[in-house]
C-alpha cells in the first residue's frame, strides 16, 4: 500500500492478496479462490462510525454482482479487520477481505 497525504484521505484501496488453486474433479478445468482486499482510510474525530458509510456502499455494491460482471463463479465476503490510530484527527483504517471464486483451464490461466 503506498503512503497516502492527509488530503488524499478518505480513500478506498482495492488490492489482490492472494489467489489459490483448487483442485477440482474436472480434468481440464481448474477453480481459483482470489482473496481480494478493499481498504478504507478516514480520519475523523469518530473514525469508525465515520468509515461505515464507505463500508456499506463497498459491501453493496460487490454483493449486488457476485459473479463479477461474468468474469466469478462466486463473490464471498471473508473478513473485516479494524485499525484506529490516535493522532491530531483520529484515522481508522477498515479492511474487507472478499474471496472470489473462478475458473480457468489447466493449461492456460486466460481461458475458462
Amino acid at each position: 500500500m503506498e503512503p497516502l497525504a492527509r488530503g488524499e484521505v478518505p480513500a478506498v484501496i482495492v488490492e489482490p492478496v492472494n489467489d489459490q488453486p483448487i483442485d477440482t474433479n474436472f480434468y481440464d478445468k481448474l477453480d481459483w479462490t482470489m482473496r481480494v482486499r478493499i481498504t478504507t482510510l478516514v480520519r475523523a474525530a469518530i473514525p469508525d462510525d465515520d468509515s461505515d458509510t464507505y463500508t456499506q456502499q463497498v459491501h453493496q455494491k460487490l454483493m449486488a454482482d457476485q459473479t463479477v460482471n461474468g468474469y466469478a463463479l462466486d463473490l464471498t465476503p471473508d473478513r473485516t479487520d479494524f485499525s484506529l490510530y490516535e493522532a491530531d484527527v483520529p484515522l481508522g483504517i477498515i479492511s474487507q477481505d472478499f474471496l472470489v471464486r473462478y475458473r480457468t483451464s489447466r493449461t492456460s490461466l486466460t481461458s475458462a
